[in-house]
């Protein structure tokens, strides 16, 4: 398995000398934790079917838009891709 990690760092140095991007395992697994959270965090529960989305960023947020939720309880906004769930009760 050494020998196979070994030629693996090879491969990598070769992409970085050639311009690529290279992930590192760790950085991978770093990515895959952070984006669970955000999207967890990107889940908004309501009891409106229609909804308004800023970014919620403030000044770094993007334009207000108003969403209405479909037949399935859930709507996405197209700009920052936060999702918003209709409430049980």
């Amino acid at each position: 398995m050494t020998h196979f990690r070994a030629l693996d760092e090879v491969d990598a140095i070769k992409t970085a000398h050639r311009g690529g991007k290279i992930m590192i395992p760790d950085q991978v697994k770093d990515m895959q934790d952070d984006a669970a959270i955000k999207s967890s965090a990107n889940i908004i529960v309501t009891s409106q079917l229609r909804v308004a989305c800023n970014g919620g960023g403030g000044a770094l947020g993007h334009p207000n838009i108003f969403l209405t939720l479909g037949s399935d309880g859930k709507v996405t906004c197209p700009y920052c891709s936060r999702e918003f769930v209709k409430s049980a009760d």
